[in-house]
């Protein structure tokens, strides 16, 4: 059997570890905690909300690993809907975030939610063979061996889209490219986000012939975050009228304390010279124990009336200072905005800049912005600003502040980019639907 020895040392050694570490680390993690819990009794609930879904019918499953590889994915199993209405749908999720909104919501482009199953042999082809699909899809890069493999032993095609592989992933390294070519080379198609990640792969994968076909198809986000902004604008705007006519509104996204920080203090600089600045702080954690100290320290600094929470808008009395405790309206909130912040970017790594710069405004994000695709092509088309410290914040604000031609630059070099990303759903269903319908 091909690529026989890594089948046999993954199994014998990389999942027995994985299980056992996985066992000690929800002890201390109560996401993976949740995670563990939630695949329990995993294949009755699959089995039962499989059951009404005809047999007759082709189906896809799609993986993503958590909400951000979902939202890459929607328009892809949207747009396939279209042009095939009966196609049955499986969605799986790695983390309790991404599987708990999903099932929360209900999205219609899922006609079935699930977790996916632990990466042992006996699950992932107990999965294959309930689930029973005419294609996987594997959003952005979370192939699993065990499910890859299950799907090659029962002869279904199975793709990888919005694929990327950063020149530091750990499956470049010397060691491990032998296990990620047996992996790797068990796909029939990997469609990545630009020409330097087919190359990449294209190197990974080295002498391996035939499948995976590899295309550049582009990153399906755009598509969704065109749609989204689309659909924000036809909704009444959320932010007072007050707080946004004749002035400069700041929208912070997916803030974390050390972006507060920096812009608050920013915001105190800056806000002598330019009165009509205002500030609308959207933590990535709207929780109480985020949102208290917050508040506290906004009052402390620039008075018991200079902020509000979105849910007391009702009460607004021109404060300069709104701090959303609400989730699910960010992208809309962008639309209200001059000038964009995305958190992250002094904590882990940044989270997307791709909502905010759709509407064409400037974006600024901290430093650590390596694991973010759209950072380094953001900035280059100067309609980005990665800053270094907190001075550097305050000093990317105040240009935009200070200079209205150049935030209007910036903004119009952020909008093209994104639009210039547009049709990556369309090439990625033309790929997919070949595998779907058997005319490989």
């Amino acid at each position: 059997m091909k690529n026989r020895p890594w089948r046999l040392a993954y199994n014998a050694v990389g999942v027995p570890l994985m299980m056992a570490g996985a066992q000690v680390a929800r002890r201390f993690s109560p996401k993976l905690d949740r995670a563990l819990a939630g695949r329990q009794n995993l294949f009755l609930r699959l089995e039962s909300a499989l059951e009404p879904l005809p047999t007759d019918a082709p189906r896809l499953w799609l993986h993503a690993a958590s909400v951000g590889e979902f939202e890459q994915g929607r328009p892809i199993l949207r747009a396939l809907k279209e042009q095939l209405p009966e196609l049955q749908t499986v969605v799986s999720f790695q983390s309790p975030s991404g599987y708990d909104l999903a099932a929360r919501r209900q999205p219609p482009e899922a006609d079935v939610i699930t977790y996916l199953p632990l990466d042992t042999r006996r699950a992932a082809e107990r999965f294959v063979a309930t689930v029973r699909p005419t294609l996987g899809v594997v959003v952005r890069y979370e192939y699993w061996p065990n499910h890859t493999w299950a799907m090659s032993r029962v002869g279904r095609p199975l793709a990888l889209v919005c694929a990327s592989l950063r020149a530091d992933a750990p499956y470049l390294a010397a060691g491990l490219r032998p296990f990620a070519r047996s992996v790797l080379s068990a796909y029939s198609q990997v469609l990545t986000v630009s020409q330097t990640d087919l190359e990449r792969f294209r190197d990974l994968l080295g002498d391996a012939t035939g499948e995976p076909k590899l295309l550049v198809a582009g990153d399906t986000r755009y598509d969704q975050v065109l749609r989204r902004r689309d659909e924000a604008r036809s909704a009444p705007p959320l932010l007072p009228e007050a707080f946004t006519d004749r002035m400069c509104v700041v929208v912070a996204g997916s803030t974390w304390p050390p972006d507060e920080s920096a812009l608050t203090t920013a915001f105190d600089g800056l806000r002598l010279r330019h009165p009509n600045l205002r500030l609308v702080l959207v933590p990535h954690e709207p929780t109480a124990a985020h949102l208290e100290p917050l508040m506290a320290a906004l009052g402390s600094r620039f008075g018991p009336e200079a902020a509000i929470r979105y849910s007391h808008l009702d009460r607004y009395r021109n404060q300069p200072i709104i701090v959303v405790d609400r989730l699910g309206i960010l992208v809309a909130l962008y639309g209200g905005a001059d000038i964009a912040y995305v958190g992250g970017g002094f904590t882990s790594g940044i989270h997307s800049t791709l909502e905010a710069a759709a509407y064409g405004i400037p974006v600024i994000f901290g430093p650590k912005h390596g694991k973010s695709p759209e950072a380094a092509p953001l900035i280059e088309s100067g309609g980005g600003i990665a800053a270094t410290d907190a001075a550097a914040v305050a000093t990317a604000l105040g240009r935009f502040l200070d200079d209205k031609t150049a935030r209007e630059a910036a903004g119009s070099a952020a909008g093209a980019l994104i639009e210039s990303g547009r049709g990556a759903t369309e090439r990625t269903v033309a790929a997919l639907l070949p595998l779907l319908t058997g005319g490989l």
